[in-house]
Parts: C-alpha cells; structure tokens; sequence
C-alpha cells in the first residue's frame, strides 16, 4: 500500500468500571477515528490485540477514551474493569509490553527496555532478574487520518477502515 495513516500510539493502562480505557494521553482523539490495539492482553477487559478494528467511541477528558465495535453505532462497548498488577521482573512473558514501575538492582535494558527508568514502556525480550516490577500495558493506535473507501464513487457504509501492516481492515 502507498499511504500511510497518520497515527497515535497511545500507552493504556487500565480499564476503568466505567468502560473507559485509562492512558497517558487523549490529545489528537476523535470519535470514530480506527483503533487496533497492541501489547499486553488486559485479561477480562473484552480488548482484543491484533488486526481487530475498533473505533473511538468518545473522548471522557485526557486521559480517558471509551470504543466501539462499529462506526455507526452509538454504544460503547462494555468492558470489564482491569487494572494490571505490577510483575516482579522474574515473572515479566517475553513477547508481552510492560511499563517499568520499580527499577530496583533490575537492569530491563537487558530485557527489552530502551533505559532502566520508571514509566518506560518496552516490550519484553526474556524474563529479568533483580527487585525491579512492571505492569502490563496495551497500546492503543488510533489512526487520525483514516481511510475512506467508496466504490464507483459511492462511499462503503462503514467507510472508516484502519491500515495494519499494508493491508485495509474493517
């Protein structure tokens, strides 16, 4: 594919008993802007990873967004509260995104992370070793700038798709 959507990456961390996914930032969100997550699967959150297309639902305030499952719907979806625990770095799955909570005698530069300080996101690359812990997080990729595909000039009914790894999903 030739165009790229301009995106955010937005860190999640938690689920709120309001359907609201918590993050560090809101900034630049518009209701029905495509979202896909990725990272850590919020067990019980109703949040899928992968090439699974949901939408903004509505912008709460800065730091909290709710989704939807289609464009044209009114109705967020329902999710199950969650908040991660903070994992002891022997405990942290490689494959798995963490934000450093404690750095303690851990060192995650050797397991991921671009630097040993609190609130690094990275993606672990092995198990570590120390006192240091870290809690899980998704992330959540809105497309700001997404792509509307009309057929002989007329446009799709659900015509917000999302670009993930060159190919259109809906």
């Amino acid at each position: 594919m030739g165009w790229t959507p301009t995106s955010l990456s937005v860190v999640v961390t938690s689920v709120n008993g309001s359907n609201q996914l918590v993050c560090t930032s809101t900034s630049g969100m518009t209701e029905n802007d495509p979202v896909l997550f990725t990272g850590s699967v919020f067990t019980g959150s109703e949040v899928a990873v992968g090439n699974i297309v949901y939408y903004v639902d509505q912008v709460v305030d800065g730091t909290k967004f709710t989704i939807k499952s289609t464009r044209s719907t009114n109705t967020p979806l329902t999710l199950g509260a969650f908040t991660p625990s903070a994992d002891s770095a022997s405990s942290i799955v490689p494959g798995q995104t963490y934000k450093i909570v404690s750095v303690g005698s851990t060192d995650f530069t050797l397991i991921g992370a671009s630097s040993n300080t609190v609130g690094v996101v990275f993606t672990a690359t092995a198990a570590g070793t120390g006192s240091g812990t870290a809690s899980k997080v998704m992330i959540a990729n809105v497309q700001t700038d997404p792509l509307y595909v009309s057929v002989n000039g007329t446009l799709v009914a659900d015509n917000n798709y999302a670009i993930a790894n060159n190919n259109v999903l809906s």
